[in-house]
């Protein structure tokens, strides 16, 4: 048994010379690696913490009625409650762009977009039940790297998605279309919905997409929302 223990302290001797003339940090503390730096397909989904919208949208609040803004949470979209006399489209983009509040930000909540500035993003609704909302997105937003925009385009679509006429989404940069990054490997400049974005969608959400409830249709209307 001891010439054995011998042996293997021997192999393990060099295993970490090596490791360390290879610049690799030794460290017996796990270190957090921020939500940008995770690639697709490798931030697990916390079972604990699952986030499913708990009040209908649409409902009568003492405040008013409920709306989402989706933001992120262990590298997934997580709805997160907002309320208003009148939910439009344009108010849950704003709100977007606004980012969690400080008691959600110590819950665990993020956002993929870049607040700093905070996203200058017009918006458009076209006429009609089934109406395409296009989004023209500012510089820091069209310029972020491709791995990030897709969580970024996400949650614009799935908070734009939970009114009932807008049934697709497109995205315009400097009066051009501009590609929705999807992880297929293909970038589209056709409207996207919320089906597009299933791959940083928590299961349950997942799993009810086609059940939802969604807010009735709103007017069209053009706006920027740089307006806090």
């Amino acid at each position: 048994m001891k010439k054995n223990n011998k042996k293997k302290l021997l192999i393990l001797v060099p295993l970490v010379a090596v490791l360390s003339s290879c610049g690799v940090p030794l460290s017996s503390q796990p270190n957090p690696i921020p939500l940008k730096q995770i690639p697709y397909g490798l931030a697990t989904e916390s079972k604990a913490n699952v986030p499913t919208p708990k009040t209908p949208v649409g409902k009568k609040g003492p405040t008013g009625l409920t709306f989402y803004v989706y933001f992120v949470d262990n590298a997934l979209l997580t709805p997160v409650s907002r309320t208003a006399p009148v939910p439009t489209p344009q108010l849950a983009l704003r709100d977007l762009t606004l980012g969690p509040t400080f008691t959600e930000q110590e819950t665990g909540i993020t956002t993929a977009l870049q607040l700093d500035p905070q996203p200058k993003l017009s918006l458009h609704v076209s006429k009609g039940p089934n109406s395409i909302a296009t989004v023209s997105l500012d510089t820091t937003t069209a310029s972020s790297p491709a791995i990030y925009l897709y969580q970024e385009l996400g949650q614009i679509v799935w908070t734009l998605t939970q009114f009932c006429n807008i049934t697709g989404v497109k995205f315009v940069y400097g009066g051009t279309p501009f590609p929705a990054y999807l992880p297929n490997g293909t970038d589209p400049t056709d409207p996207v919905n919320r089906i597009d974005y299933l791959e940083i969608v928590p299961t349950q959400l997942a799993a009810n997409i086609k059940h939802f409830s969604c807010i009735g249709p709103i007017h069209s209307v053009t706006t920027t929302n740089n307006k806090k």
